[in-house]
């Protein structure tokens, strides 16, 4: 598996971060476990598509998060967060 380049570890986690943030702001029983979830899914799924690319060359984790930074304005129980990176791990993957 290839090293995930400095840019995107940097991108991905202000990402995450973001996504936190929104999720903190709209669900007041928000607590460590559930930021540690999502976190750990999402960590988990960008490493599953890690060497994905789409065109032009982005990685095909990138979509995902797009969505996943929509997702907080119907803002869905926690358990739903991380199902934007999940969906498609099993079929497009070999892991």
């Amino acid at each position: 598996m290839t090293k995930l380049p400095e840019k995107y570890q940097k991108e991905f986690a202000q990402d995450l971060e973001d996504i936190l943030y929104e999720i903190r702001h709209y669900y007041p029983q928000f607590e460590a476990r559930h930021e540690d979830k999502i976190s750990e899914v999402f960590w988990f799924a960008e490493k599953a598509h890690r060497d994905q690319k789409r065109f032009p060359c982005e990685p095909y984790f990138v979509p995902p998060i797009a969505a996943t930074k929509i997702l907080p304005k119907i803002r869905p129980e926690t358990d739903t967060v991380p199902d934007c990176w999940l969906y498609d791990v099993i079929e497009d993957t070999k892991k």
